[in-house]
């Protein structure tokens, strides 16, 4: 395949898995916090994850608080996108698939800290501009975060009315973030993997 294909082919791929793997995650990191799934946010995530994970449903057992399923879709498209970007290459005999597993499984778990750490921020954003809304996106970003700031916050609870119950998720994501970092180094992570 020429370079000029695959320099246009390559962004478009990119976003196309990104955006899979985004909805994907989000509908994982939904149902671990047990959000409503009658908001229409989350019925869409429903919907478009459930058809894409179609394949994996039929064979995983559901359970309440992790979805397999979807996972498994995630680690399946991660595994499908290493092994078409080392073709691209001209490297698919060096497609090693524990390795490819290990790097996919950490761009997951990269991409699943991203995006709470971005649901975590939206919701400090929401408190201050509308603390009081009922909208639908910010019941699902107030229902993701809770879960993990609901716990802290009773260890540290508000102090003169401002709720440092943040910074401490911070803190422990950037522990978790500089950890994955160190593994994605140590197993030699390409950096063109979606995900860290």
């Amino acid at each position: 395949m020429s370079n000029d294909l695959i320099e246009i082919l390559l962004p478009a791929l990119q976003m196309i898995v990104n955006a899979l793997l985004v909805v994907l995650c989000l509908r994982l990191i939904a149902q671990s916090c047990q959000v409503n799934p009658y908001n229409p946010y989350v019925a869409v995530l429903i919907r478009v994850s459930d058809a894409v994970a179609g394949p994996w449903r039929a064979i995983l057992p559901r359970t309440r608080r992790f979805d397999l399923a979807t996972f498994a879709t995630m680690l399946t498209i991660q595994l499908l996108y290493i092994a078409f970007i080392l073709y691209l290459l001209g490297a698919i005999s060096g497609f090693n698939f524990p390795v490819a597993v290990m790097w996919a499984s950490l761009g997951i778990a990269g991409l699943a800290i991203d995006l709470f750490f971005i649901c975590i921020i939206g919701m400090i954003i929401v408190s201050f501009i509308a603390p009081h809304s009922t909208h639908p996106g910010i019941e699902l970003l107030w229902q993701i975060t809770e879960p993990v700031m609901a716990p802290v916050r009773q260890i540290l609870p508000p102090m003169g009315g401002l709720d440092f119950s943040p910074i401490v998720v911070f803190i422990a994501i950037n522990i978790i973030s500089n950890s994955l970092a160190k593994i994605a180094v140590a197993v030699s992570y390409p950096g063109w993997i979606i995900g860290l």
